[in-house]
Order: C-alpha cells, then sequence, then structure tokens
C-alpha cells in the first residue's frame, strides 16, 4: 500500500470546527460582560454603570432552585445575545418563602429585560433603560406559584420599591435611581448554540 491520502481542510471549515468545539466545551457558549459587585465597592468605582435588583419568593416552589436572569437587549431587534456574547445578571432564589435578596451588578449601559431563558412568567413584563455611570435600581421579582384544584402556575411578579432597596444598602445608596422604564418592550428572542 502506498502512502494515504491526506485531505487538508480549509480554513473556512477549520474555523466553523473551532468554533463548535469553543462552544461546546465552555459554560453558557457565550462571553459575559456583567459582574457581580459589592455594594460598598460602588464609590471606588463611580465611572462604572451598576444595576441592583431583588428576588424574593412568596410561596413554596419547585424542589429545584430557579434563577431570575436579566440580560441586555436591543427592544428594535428583540435581540439579546448569540453565541458568542449574552450581557446577563442573575440571582438564584430560594424554593422556601423568602424575603427580597437584593444584588449590584457592574454592567454595559443599555436596555436590560426579563430573559427569556428564565423559567417561570413574568406577569407585567417590561425593559429598563440603563444609563453609563449610573447606579440604577430596576425591581423587585417575587417568585409564586398559583394552584387551584385542576393545576398549578409558576409565575413572577415584578414590583418596584426603591426606598426599601435603598434601605437595604444604608446611606451608600443615596444616589441609586429608578430606572426608567419601557413598559410596551416586546420580549427578547432566545438563541440556541449548535454546531
Amino acid at each position: 500500500m502506498g502512502a494515504r491520502d491526506m485531505t487538508v481542510l480549509p480554513r473556512s471549515k477549520i474555523a466553523v470546527v473551532f468554533t463548535a468545539l469553543v462552544c461546546l466545551t465552555t459554560q453558557g457558549c457565550a462571553l459575559n460582560s456583567v459582574r457581580e459587585v459589592q455594594f460598598k465597592d460602588v464609590a471606588q468605582h463611580a465611572a462604572s454603570t451598576r444595576i441592583v435588583f431583588g428576588v424574593a419568593t412568596q410561596s413554596a416552589v419547585a424542589e429545584l432552585p430557579s434563577s431570575v436572569v436579566i440580560e441586555q437587549y436591543d427592544p428594535v431587534t428583540r435581540k439579546g445575545g448569540d453565541c458568542y456574547r449574552w450581557n446577563r445578571a442573575a440571582i438564584v432564589a430560594s424554593t422556601t418563602p423568602s424575603a427580597v435578596q437584593y444584588r449590584v451588578f457592574k454592567v454595559p449601559a443599555g436596555v436590560y429585560t426579563y430573559s427569556f431563558a428564565n423559567r417561570y412568567a413574568l406577569v407585567n413584563p417590561a425593559a429598563f433603560i440603563v444609563d453609563q455611570g449610573k447606579t440604577v435600581y430596576i425591581g423587585d421579582f417575587i417568585l409564586m406559584v398559583e394552584r387551584d384544584q385542576y393545576a398549578q402556575r409558576e409565575i413572577v411578579e415584578f414590583r418596584r420599591n426603591l426606598p426599601a432597596a435603598k434601605a437595604a444598602f444604608g446611606p451608600a445608596a443615596e444616589a441609586m435611581e429608578l430606572a426608567p422604564a419601557l413598559p410596551n418592550a416586546p420580549r427578547p428572542m432566545g438563541f440556541a448554540c449548535t454546531p
């Protein structure tokens, strides 16, 4: 037998294979520019942009904990993320009744909304404008289960209580503002990363 024929893949096919391998081996198949920060660190990074939101559980929910995910998106195209970049912030909710837990995230300026990736349906969806260099409070997401004799429905109710959010962080939160809402903004579209 002679030498084996070696087929060389063109560069475009190599790029596709490499991208597919990266997507299959990285968490979420996307980069994320959002980082959770401590509220005390906000003063040190005054020029950065931050969002604050809270999560609570009103009634006992499923055995497995759920996250409430807020994502950056474009309300015109309804595009939030793709297989390369998906800017999102998440708080894991308790499975038992709990008070509101607040978190602070350093984010790129833009428009943010309740993500398509959330398991629970949002009763009153909206999007929020997050301006550069500001700390804005989006609101509280309250997980609950509505039950009747035939079925149960897992939902999230959205509430806004800026004084309570400021009180949770103390005097350092005085500059925190309510994020302006886009109440009729369309829901973001999902995406799938497949090779």
